[in-house]
């Protein structure tokens, strides 16, 4: 649950108008009585959720909606103050109340938004929360609606929606340790349900062997890694980048059971097949220089510039 202050701000302003209305303008008719309560809880409402109050505040727009029933702000006030108190799904009715009788007031679409994606009610939330993502300015706000959105649709396993939230944030908040924790996670499990997808659709395919590759070349498991490697190469023998990533396997390992020369045969096949592999072409330059063969290093980190000038 995000900090109670969140939105408080902008759901304070929307009832600060009607606080000072009923202030000023309580009847002095018979029903005088009756309106002179509500001005004074409507203050005294106003003044609990301000001061965090939440239980008071809770009590007070409780018995405001009885007194005014067709105020949609005593019903934000309401459904705010449940918010803010740890209550999102309590919260959700009074929101669409609010809505129900001031459908543009958008204080309330927010607020239903957040509060119904905290009460894992995602499918509902998350058009409340698409319509408020580029709308709302407060930056705690702009957090929160995009974090929840991003959590909802990764939850709905709708992924574009999620990037889009993501992609905001991003934007938004680019050094933001919490954004940058939240961006791990989805990127992770975005990745993890594409390899689900790919083993279940294509299980016998040349990127299922790649992939297995690279997740057993990052564990340390050198022989197995080089072994899915050698399948990919006999399904696709010109695969690009395949006798590199063997080669560089080769170097890598803490106790090779192969030779230097193994590795150059890996290097020299794939720069046969891309001689634009400036990281192959390195490599060969520095076996080069190590062995003292200083022209064929000079001609190999020469094309490795010329292909890449950044290198």
């Amino acid at each position: 649950m995000p900090s109670a202050k969140i939105l408080l701000n902008t759901v304070l302003v929307a009832l600060t108008g009607l606080t000072v209305l009923y202030g000023q303008a309580a009847p002095r008719n018979a029903n005088g009585a009756q309106g002179g309560e509500v001005a004074v809880l409507a203050r005294q409402a106003h003044t609990a959720l301000s001061k965090g109050a939440y239980a008071s505040a809770i009590r007070d727009y409780e018995r405001l909606v009885k007194l005014s029933p067709a105020s949609a702000e005593f019903h934000l006030g309401l459904g705010s103050a449940y918010y803010s108190a740890g209550q999102p799904h309590n919260a959700v009715e009074p929101l669409r109340q609010a809505l129900k009788l001031k459908p543009r007031l958008a204080e309330a679409a927010t607020l239903l938004g957040v509060s119904l994606a905290e009460s894992n009610q995602c499918p509902e939330a998350l058009p409340y929360l698409q319509e408020a993502a580029p709308r709302v300015t407060d930056e705690h706000l702009k957090r929160t609606v995009g974090s929840d959105g991003v959590k909802c649709a990764m939850g709905m396993n709708k992924q574009s929606e999620a990037l889009d939230f993501l992609e905001r944030l991003r934007r938004q908040f680019p050094s933001d340790p919490e954004i940058l924790y939240l961006s791990v996670h989805a990127f992770s499990d975005l990745s993890t349900r594409a390899s689900q997808e790919l083993l279940t659709s294509a299980p016998r395919s040349y990127q299922v062997h790649l992939l297995n590759a690279e997740s057993l070349e990052m564990q340390g498991k050198w022989d197995d890694a080089a072994a899915e490697y050698r399948k990919v190469l006999s399904m696709q023998p010109n695969l690009p980048g395949i006798h590199y990533r063997l080669g560089r396997l080769i170097l890598s390992k803490p106790k090779p059971t192969t030779t230097i020369d193994d590795a150059k045969r890996e290097f020299e096949a794939e720069i046969k097949i891309d001689p634009g592999n400036a990281g192959a072409q390195y490599v060969m330059c520095d076996l080069a220089r190590q062995s003292q063969d200083w022209n064929s290093a000079i001609q190999h980190f020469s094309q490795a510039v010329r292909h890449d000038p950044d290198f």
